[in-house]
């Protein structure tokens, strides 16, 4: 997990990139939700800073996926659904 402090703003990009490089060099994944947290299913939310950064600084493949956790796993609360 990478912790980012979304009121850092350019400090916290800056150790976003850093943290993951770290990530990497340590032959690890690096998965991000690109619009900062899990969206509802059917919303769509603008992407956030980091992952073009990330795509640029870090040189690496990107592979865009998608997840139906908002389904199960909401962005908000703790109640967990099975599924």
């Amino acid at each position: 997990m990478i912790v980012v402090d979304r009121e850092a703003h350019a400090k916290a990009l800056r150790q976003l990139i850093a943290d993951a490089r770290q990530r990497v060099l340590a032959n690890r994944q690096v998965v991000i939700f690109p619009e900062g947290h899990r969206t509802a299913p059917g919303t769509h939310e603008a992407y956030k800073p980091g992952v073009a950064a990330l795509y640029r600084d870090l040189g690496l493949p990107c592979t865009p996926m998608a997840t139906n956790s908002g389904v199960h796993w909401p962005a908000h609360g703790f109640i967990r659904r099975p599924g």
